[in-house]
């Protein structure tokens, strides 16, 4: 399972380099997928449809202000 699992880790690691090199990267990101696992242990990252499925969420605090 976890060669098999393997690959997500490479594609975390590219949504978190990627959200992290903006001018104002976000203080929050969230990465939603569905695993599909076949009978012969091939990955797939799907949704209940068996389509492809990945949701990346980013979210910004804004710093405080002198009035905070």
């Amino acid at each position: 399972m976890r060669s098999t699992l393997k690959p997500l880790g490479a594609l975390v690691r590219e949504v978190h380099s990627s959200m992290t090199s903006v001018p104002v990267p976000p203080t929050e990101i969230t990465v939603t997928f569905g695993i599909q696992l076949t009978q012969d242990l091939q990955l797939g990252i799907v949704n209940g449809n068996n389509q492809a499925h990945l949701t990346v969420t980013a979210g910004w605090t804004p710093p405080p202000t002198a009035a905070d």
